[in-house]
């Protein structure tokens, strides 16, 4: 495949996240995508044969640039343990702060992202605490932890929630990363 041909699949599999994540699978039409695109329906469908098949695509691009983004971010030892957790979930979950989407069509994508992608959809999400356990590992556990008897998969376990909780709160991506950064140094105190 091309450079440019690459470039403009990634495009448009931009263009139909967009779409998907404001109006849902069900209610997105390849009409609306393709306008999104820049292209005509029928220019659509030579790229991909169905609406189903543009949206695991698009699921799995999404997946793969967010997982790239984390680790990058994770690996930049000139930052902090907490200071790399903030620019790795703030990658890779900062984007989608205060977008908009509403809780039935999120609901909605990630049920159908699960039937069409089946175990690849957890194992995205496996990868990514196995890859924040491991930089806390190698770091270094926050000396209370470790006299509590908690380990890294522990406080791994306890930053998603932590983005996971922050990200339906945040007015936006700046509130985002402020509530972060405070959940953060609290868990890192030692």
């Amino acid at each position: 495949m091309s450079d440019d041909t690459a470039d403009r699949r990634a495009a448009l599999l931009h263009a139909a996240t967009g779409v998907f994540l404001r109006y849902g699978y069900r209610k997105t039409s390849m009409d609306a995508i393709a306008q999104a695109a820049g292209l005509s329906r029928q220019g659509l469908y030579l790229w991909f044969r169905t609406k189903e098949a543009l949206f695991r695509e698009a699921v799995e691009a999404l997946q793969a640039q967010t997982q790239q983004a984390f680790a990058e971010a994770l690996a930049d030892e000139q930052l902090s343990l907490p200071d790399r957790l903030l620019q790795a979930y703030d990658a890779a979950h900062g984007p989608y702060v205060g977008a908009r989407i509403e809780a039935r069509h999120l609901a909605e994508l990630v049920e159908t992202a699960n039937a069409l992608l089946g175990t690849r959809m957890g194992d995205g999400d496996r990868a990514l605490q196995q890859q924040i356990t491991q930089a806390i590992a190698t770091a270094g556990l926050p000396a209370v932890l470790g006299k509590a008897g908690l380990g890294a998969e522990d406080l791994a376990q306890t930053v998603q929630a932590l983005s996971v909780g922050n990200k339906h709160i945040a007015t936006d991506r700046a509130d985002y990363r402020q509530r972060m950064a405070q959940g953060l140094r609290t868990l890192f105190r030692s």
